[in-house]
Parts: C-alpha cells; sequence; structure tokens
C-alpha cells in the first residue's frame, strides 16, 4: 500500500466526516454545512504542518459543533471529542 500524502486540510476533513457519519450512523444535511464552515474557517492556509494548543482546542470544539448541527449531540459524539481532547491534552466540549 502506498503511503498517503495527506495535507492539514485532508486530515480534518476525515476526521470531521468520520464523526458526523460514525457517532450517529448519519451523515446529516446541518452537518454536512457545519463540515464546510469549520474547514472553511481552517483552509485555505493549508501551510500549517503543526498547530498549537488553541489549535488543538478549536479542533475539539469544531467536532462539538458538527455533532451538535443536527440537534443530537449524543454519548457517542461526546466520547469522541473527548477521546481526541484526551489525546490532543486540550479540554472536552
Amino acid at each position: 500500500m502506498a503511503d498517503r500524502q495527506w495535507t492539514f486540510g485532508n486530515v480534518l476533513g476525515y476526521l470531521y466526516v468520520a464523526f458526523a457519519v460514525y457517532t450517529d450512523a448519519d451523515l446529516d444535511e446541518a452537518e454536512k454545512k457545519e463540515i464546510f464552515v469549520a474547514l472553511s474557517e481552517w483552509l485555505p492556509d493549508e501551510s500549517r504542518s503543526n498547530i498549537y494548543a488553541d489549535g488543538c482546542q478549536a479542533v475539539v470544539n469544531d467536532l462539538a459543533r458538527i455533532g451538535q448541527a443536527d440537534g443530537h449531540y449524543d454519548e457517542t459524539e461526546k466520547k469522541w471529542a473527548s477521546a481526541l481532547a484526551e489525546q490532543l491534552g486540550v479540554n472536552a466540549v
């Protein structure tokens, strides 16, 4: 298998879509819009190869925002956001 050459945007996009789909088995139109908004806030400046504490917190906040977009921020979504927050060393939302 070839190594993937993922950009910062690819990684965030994958994370956000995976979060939206796999936490409640549904990709709602409101979640799609929120993912677009969240990604557009990070891009087009993909030159960031590392993000610092504020950026890490913002990514976790984005997961919460995407999870809440369909009006149902359930326990699975909260666990995903919490697990990522723990790995990044920031606060869960």
